[in-house]
């Protein structure tokens, strides 16, 4: 008799399944708000609040400040703030905020950058950037508590090519602090100054002195750091920049995770000194695949600076017309925009030749945030998802299916070999989901359930886990009860739906990817993939077909649906109905008849 499966793996999947509910999380919890907050300059905010169950201070530096500016605080017991404590805060030039401890030893930025303090006391709880102005809130040890301190702030650029705090110039300042009382000097929100802007009116940013980063509400630097990318929103259109941080003849941006399928647009200067911006359609690699669009195009303006190319416009987030290319190029401000560059020696509006090509170009795009003004790498997670993409593959298209068709077609085997295999290979297959899961999880930095590839894959693993469950519940000594058959159909409709969910989950990660990564290979692995069910549907197809004709078979036989002379061992037949006779020689009718006297069993 087929035996269940032990407890210990219930629990191990139990323990498996509650670590991964653990991990997944729809949305973090945002933090409470702090109590006091005091102007540090009109652009320059110090919120803060006490915590003494944890004997900590939670404090938030908030000040309009430029993207690639970093925010500073330190303080002591009396001035002036040198060897003691300072707080960096900043976005990094992929966009990942950060807080830092440093030590100040000098007046001088070196010293500072070259001071850093290894205790790393502060802890990053929130991060923001948000229409020109920066927000870093962290927490720090008290120890020991004290009344009043000297607190000092600074703001200035990041130095590189270190992304070190470079001199802060004028802006800085020292106040003294108590952290016990409470204060409100900031009723309204701070905002970045910028000039007002009548109703209806397009903004229009001039080029004077090459410098956006006080004409934009946003900016981040592009891959290598190579390229700064100015943007803001308005109403219905974007307005854009783009600036070469070193010499070249032309600066091209382009939309997309890389060149090619993307919407390009070229800044350069022509052969008479006047600069020019034109837009395009890249769809291969070679000269003749660049096709000039008539994108509708504003406040248009480019020059050289140092031998850097600088160029802005401003453009419809969603253009009004159809039946072109350049119709499809719509920005969407909600979901993050893939932007790349690629610089090179000359440009042409017209005969575009080899010549043309980019000298250099970034390795990966940069997902922008449009409404949040933040930016973070394309990391290159092709590798690791190509391999939770093929065990999930193994899992859901090769070894849960042969484990159901194992139970379906080989049970009228002898012994419960059947049955060793189902569950080896259904348990193979939980291990290798789980392993998949937590290999994609540990490389993304945990699991969001918003997607809905997410919310696919966490239906089919509920579901896969219920099942070994279902079948420590087996009810082994009532094989034709009522409760046996409902069990039954319980567990194999589960099963099938598992399945099916499981497909869904590939289908919605191949999209997935498709969007983020490579779209071409996700289509044509989609095909792949139709094609491998269609051979699934036609091998179980096949094989019920078998098995019906093997049913047929048995019952025909069951009911005694036979004919003297048709089977192949009549002689048993015979002696099976009379036992007590023997039959000698061979069958001397020579028409191969068979004579058979029947008995009544009292005699």
């Amino acid at each position: 008799m087929a035996s269940s499966p032990t407890p210990l793996p219930l629990l191990l999947l139990l323990l498996l399944l509650l670590l991964f509910s653990a991990s997944t999380s729809s949305a973090p919890t945002p933090p409470s708000p702090l109590s006091s907050c005091r102007l540090l300059s009109p652009t320059f905010r110090l919120h803060w609040t006490l915590v003494p169950e944890l004997r900590s201070m939670e404090i938030a530096l908030e000040a309009a400040v430029p993207l690639d500016h970093y925010l500073a605080l330190g303080w002591a017991a009396a001035p002036p703030l040198l060897a003691d404590d300072v707080v960096v805060a900043g976005f990094s030039p992929r966009g990942a905020p950060f807080v830092a401890d440093f030590f100040a030893t000098a007046h001088a930025p070196c010293s500072l950058g070259a001071a850093r303090n290894r205790s790393e006391n502060a802890r990053l709880v929130c991060a923001r950037r948000r229409a020109g102005v920066s927000y870093f809130r962290f927490r720090l040890p008290l120890s020991p508590p004290v009344a009043a301190v000297s607190v000092a702030w600074a703001s200035g650029p990041m130095r590189r090519p270190y992304y070190l705090p470079d001199d802060h110039g004028i802006s800085f300042g020292r106040i003294i602090l108590n952290a016990s009382e409470v204060f409100d000097e900031c009723p309204e929100p701070l905002e970045a100054e910028e000039k007002p802007l009548e109703k209806g009116v397009t903004p229009r940013f001039l080029i004077e002195d090459g410098d956006f980063t006080y004409r934009y509400n946003n900016s981040v630097g592009l891959d290598d750091m190579e390229v700064t990318f100015f943007w803001k929103l308005s109403n219905g259109s974007i307005s854009i920049a783009a600036r070469g941080e070193r010499r070249s003849g032309y600066l091209a941006i382009g939309l997309g995770d890389r060149m090619v399928n993307s919407y390009a647009y070229v800044g350069w200067i022509d052969h008479e000194g006047k600069g020019r911006v034109s837009s395009y359609y890249i769809n291969g690699r070679g000269p003749s695949n660049l096709h000039l669009t008539l994108e509708n195009l504003t406040h248009v303006q480019c020059r050289s600076e140092n031998g850097a190319i600088l160029f802005e416009f401003t453009r419809p987030l969603s253009p009004s017309c159809s039946g072109k290319v350049e119709c499809e190029n719509v920005i969407d401000p909600t979901k993050p925009l893939k932007v790349i560059w690629a610089m090179g020696d000359r440009w042409s509006e017209t005969h575009l030749s080899s010549g043309n090509m980019h000298s250099v170009m970034s390795d990966s795009p940069e997902r922008i945030m449009l409404l949040r003004g933040l930016a973070e790498a394309e990391k290159d997670l092709r590798q690791v998802l190509a391999i939770h993409g093929f065990m999930m593959f193994v899992s859901w298209g090769v070894i849960f299916p042969t484990g159901i068709l194992t139970a379906r077609f080989l049970k009228h085997l002898n012994g419960d070999k059947w049955y060793r295999v189902h569950v080896f290979l259904q348990y193979t297959g939980l291990a290798v989901v789980v392993f998949s899961i937590f290999l994609a999880a540990a490389e993304l930095g945990g699991i969001f359930i918003s997607s809905m590839h997410t919310k696919f894959g966490v239906a089919a693993i509920i579901l896969v886990v219920v099942q070994p469950i279902n079948a420590y519940f087996r009810p082994n000594n009532e094989p034709a009860s009522m409760r046996r058959r409902i069990w039954e159909n319980t567990h194999s409709l589960s099963g099938r739906s598992a399945i099916i969910v499981g497909v869904a989950a590939l289908f919605s990660g191949l999209k997935h990817f498709g969007d983020r990564h490579d779209s071409e290979l996700a289509e044509r692995l989609t095909w792949a993939l139709v094609l491998w069910i269609l051979i699934g549907v036609s091998v179980v197809l096949h094989l019920e077909h078998l098995e019906l004709k093997r049913r047929r078979r048995d019952s025909n036989y069951s009911r005694g649906a036979w004919r003297l002379g048709d089977a192949e061992d009549d002689d048993d037949i015979v002696n099976l109905l009379r036992p007590h006779k023997t039959v000698l020689g061979p069958d001397p009718d020579p028409f191969g008849r068979t004579e058979v006297q029947l008995e009544h069993p009292s005699r």
